[in-house]
């Protein structure tokens, strides 16, 4: 391994022991499956979850780091698993803005790994967790242009359709929910993605119901 990788591997280490001991010594009293976001205080699930756990209430949409990676999207490269695993670890723990530099780490390093597609995509993910919507647009359509997964693509769709409208370019939203519709109707996110239409379709003033709990895949 080599010395800035290993360097950066145990700084995320000591960040990971010290986040989990001050969460330990705060003894919390509520639900244990969730915890805070890192940087708005918001209530995030803390494990991996599914489309079923992706439900937004009222106008705040939740998101959790899904789908867990498997082996076909783990890297090879024994120094570019290690990385990619301290990441995974970081933003297990809720630290999501740390985890997006080590994610960005990772791709700068490498670029052409297997995972480098889950890569953007949690790194889209986290700043989706940490109310940064622009740099979410961004990485969800880089994500999209460079992976072609048909597992995470309308995934990556409607969480680009929300990054979208959350500033201010609900015509590049309504084209990613579009897609959702028409290509992956299939898909556990299709029926969030009509929802998510029809209330761009309502007129102003009105309400559009909460989209359907989807099935695990």
């Amino acid at each position: 391994m080599q010395r800035k990788e290993l360097i950066v591997i145990l700084v995320l280490a000591f960040v990971v022991v010290l986040a989990a001991t001050v969460r330990l010594s705060r003894l919390p009293t509520r639900d244990s499956g969730t915890r805070r976001n890192g940087r708005s205080g918001r209530a995030v699930n803390r494990h991996f979850g599914s489309p079923a756990n992706n439900e937004p209430s009222g106008d705040e949409p939740q998101l959790t780091l899904w789908p867990p990676p498997d082996d076909r999207l783990l890297p090879r490269d024994p120094t570019a698993r290690r990385l990619f695993a301290a990441a995974e670890t970081v933003a297990a723990e809720g630290l999501f803005d740390a985890a997006t530099h080590v994610y960005a780490r990772f791709l700068e390093k490498f670029p052409k790994e297997a995972a480098a597609g889950l890569a953007r995509l949690r790194m889209a993910q986290c700043y989706t967790l940490t109310d940064r919507p622009a740099e979410a647009a961004e990485q969800y359509e880089l994500f999209l242009q460079k992976t072609d997964d048909g597992r995470l693509r309308p995934m990556a769709l409607v969480w680009s359709a929300e990054s979208h409208l959350r500033i201010g370019k609900p015509a590049i939203a309504r084209e990613r929910l579009e897609e959702v519709v028409a290509k992956h109707s299939g898909s556990p996110f299709s029926d969030r993605a009509k929802v998510r239409l029809a209330g761009l379709d309502a007129p102003a003033g009105t309400s559009t119901p909460a989209p359907p709990k989807t099935p695990t895949p």
